[in-house]
């Protein structure tokens, strides 16, 4: 019964109410608009979308109106029985982050085969920069065994109106454009990397560069707070984690070096002598290289006294504490050492089972794995934006020691 359910479309009358709640509510909070062009599809499709935020799926429903789709969403808000049977009364797929899940492909071998159409967010999670991160290969195969043709929805202005960082939402405006990107011949005669190509390049983007051109204004009252979340290294003195924020500043408590976030996204430097990038970004990136530099001395791990959560309560989102201890990272895997429930236990998970680490900005950080949800609490918060960029500058550096032995 279920399976049937999860194939069929979301019933029409259901869909067209929720989608005029949700296109007021857009366009009151976030000026939005739906691109027009929907209407004229006729054949099953693939939807794929960037994900910069966690309204992007309204975004993108609104964009592929009146087209019913059955969008996939991440198996972690199926925890919580009552959001999941709103989801699934949409009829949407759930999908395991980062990890084979052969359940979710079956449901949408079901929704094609029945004349329906999914939709799909390639990164898997929510850019935490803006910039379109990477996405495996098998997003590629998939299509190719699916075997419909391809649309991009692309989405402008959504990290800078929510950004995962951020506690608040701002007020600004959101914009998005509809395009096919793949017919179902050209997805049947390409090749898997050609396909994957095309799928990058119809949902890449850069916020911050969209930004230049755009000088869309974003307002928020505390723009900058929790930005450590994610900048946790001070370009300046290198210390780390050293950055804080109050207000629209972001400093760091080390040596003083600080920058101010204005109303378009950017960071311009507090004082003269200020070491600070002006897109949040290229700071990313920055520590993402620092990262990589670090990775090739002998020995790298990146270890942090953390609380070790698991997903008890059926009812909330939230994890549960069962135990303390210290969480590794290195180029063999993410372990764990401490407590679970009172008594000493390891926990150990492979590198080559994991792409990246799925995470809640300033909250926690989850090892995918196909038995249980766990999830790790660094003493320090900050620490968990270096655990999650680690994650594949190790998984790649370990893919090329391994081949070119």
């Amino acid at each position: 019964m279920r399976r049937k359910r999860t194939a069929n479309p979301p019933g029409r009358l259901l869909y067209a109410l929720a989608v005029f709640i949700l296109r007021l509510f857009a366009f009151f909070r976030f000026s939005f608009v739906a691109p027009r062009g929907a209407r004229k599809i006729k054949e099953p499709f693939v939807a794929v979308c960037n994900h910069a935020s966690n309204y992007d799926f309204i975004f993108a429903l609104l964009s592929l109106y009146p087209k019913r789709v059955n969008p996939l969403a991440a198996a972690y808000f199926f925890h919580n029985k009552y959001l999941a049977w709103v989801l699934n009364l949409f009829h949407c797929i759930p999908r395991e982050q980062f990890r084979a899940d052969a359940a979710s492909v079956r449901r949408m071998f079901e929704v094609i085969a029945s004349g329906g159409s999914v939709l799909i967010f390639p990164e898997g999670e929510v850019s935490g920069t803006g910039r379109t991160d990477v996405f495996p290969e098998n997003i590629a195969r998939l299509i190719k065994r699916l075997g419909v043709s391809v649309y991009a929805v692309h989405l402008y202005g959504s990290h800078l109106v929510k950004p995962k960082w951020a506690i608040y939402p701002r007020s600004g405006r959101v914009s998005a454009t509809l395009a096919p990107v793949l017919s179902a011949n050209e997805v049947k005669e390409l090749s898997t990397e050609d396909v994957l190509s095309r799928v990058q390049s119809a949902i890449a983007h850069d916020e911050y560069g969209w930004q230049e051109l755009n000088r869309v204004p974003f307002l928020a009252k505390n723009p900058a707070e929790k930005l450590e979340n994610l900048l946790y290294k001070c370009p300046c003195c290198k210390a780390e984690p050293a950055l804080s924020s109050e207000g629209d500043r972001l400093f760091c408590t080390a040596c003083g070096n600080a920058a101010r976030l204005d109303k378009f996204g950017f960071l311009l430097p507090e004082t003269s002598d200020s070491v600070i990038f002006r897109h949040v970004s290229d700071w990313v990136e920055y520590q993402r290289a620092c990262i990589r530099e670090e990775a090739l001395l002998r020995g790298f791990s990146i270890q942090a006294e953390a609380e070790l959560q698991l997903h008890l309560n059926t009812h909330s989102l939230s994890h549960t504490t069962v135990g303390q201890g210290t969480v590794c990272l290195n180029l063999e895997g993410l372990s764990y050492e401490g407590t679970r429930n009172g008594e000493h236990t390891s926990l150990f998970f492979p590198l080559s089972t994991m792409f990246k680490l799925p995470f809640s900005s300033g909250e926690n950080f989850e090892a995918p794995n196909p038995v249980e949800v766990v999830a790790f609490v660094p003493r320090d918060r900050r620490m968990i934006s270096k655990f999650v960029l680690a994650m594949p500058v190790l998984r790649e550096l370990a893919h090329n020691l391994s081949t070119s032995r």
